[in-house]
């Protein structure tokens, strides 16, 4: 693979926040394996504003949302595997994705909790 096509790829599936949100839970899961049903709601929680509850159908879209558009994705460029029936998502991490997710992840996060205690953001 050409390496302009492995940076266009990488940085495609980083402009998602949703997708970002899928590596950042699997890269927290400590194991390669986990199921959708899991990481649904630590995703629904981190769009959510914290004093928010992120209700029942705001859950289920998130799942539906992941197992339709979001995994697949994920899986057709290489990043995880997905198995649709069992709903079962393996990562297997990559250097350079970690590398950039690692940056990606404190900067955003940071952002994120900056703007929920009202602080300046430029």
């Amino acid at each position: 693979m050409h390496i302009g096509s492995k940076f266009d790829q990488l940085f495609s599936v980083l402009s998602n926040q949703r997708c970002r949100y899928v590596l950042f839970a699997l890269q927290d899961a400590g194991t390669d394996a986990v199921d959708l049903r899991d990481i649904a709601p630590l995703i629904a929680n981190w769009e959510t504003p914290c004093e928010i509850e992120p209700t029942e159908s705001y859950l289920e879209e998130v799942k539906i949302s992941l197992h339709h558009h979001h995994l697949p994705k994920l899986s057709s460029r290489g990043v995880i595997d997905y198995d649709p029936r069992s709903k079962a998502i393996r990562y297997y991490g990559d250097t350079t994705l970690e590398t950039w997710l690692g940056q990606v992840k404190q900067q955003e996060l940071s952002l994120r909790d900056r703007i929920e205690n009202h602080e300046y953001v430029d």
